[in-house]
């Protein structure tokens, strides 16, 4: 894992007054490269400020991924989210249109392999 910069104070309207992700300087400090992306500007910068905040909060991947897959869930009300992180995988899937980006993130001032995060779309869960 890597270090991130320090948090912010987060207000109640923050997500209304917050700067879209590449020009915020909370990650100056960070390397994030968009691979590939079907999703409007909007949902690209929840997905980074979502996945920046996991990684301050936990060390395990399965965590980080549950955390941004599960703020995606609850956003939008009977989605059904998967998110994919590591540094070494493959993979074959289905998304919904509009619904996925793959990026890698590493601190801007590492040596080491940046970790690979896939998240996307599938079906929608049935309501209950």
């Amino acid at each position: 894992s890597f270090a991130m910069p320090p948090k912010g104070k987060k207000g109640k309207n923050d997500e209304d007054e917050r700067k879209p992700w590449h020009l915020s300087p909370e990650f100056k400090e960070l390397s994030i490269n968009i691979v590939m992306k079907d999703m409007p500007q909007s949902m690209i910068d929840d997905v980074m400020y979502e996945t920046k905040a996991a990684f301050e909060e936990y060390k395990l991947e399965k965590d980080i991924a549950t955390k941004i897959k599960s703020f995606f869930e609850r956003k939008i009300e009977g989605s059904s989210w998967h998110c994919i992180i590591g540094k070494h995988y493959g993979m074959s899937i289905t998304h919904a249109t509009s619904n996925i980006i793959y990026f890698t993130i590493k601190s801007a001032t590492a040596v080491t392999k940046p970790y690979h995060i896939v998240l996307f779309r599938s079906h929608d869960r049935d309501p209950q």
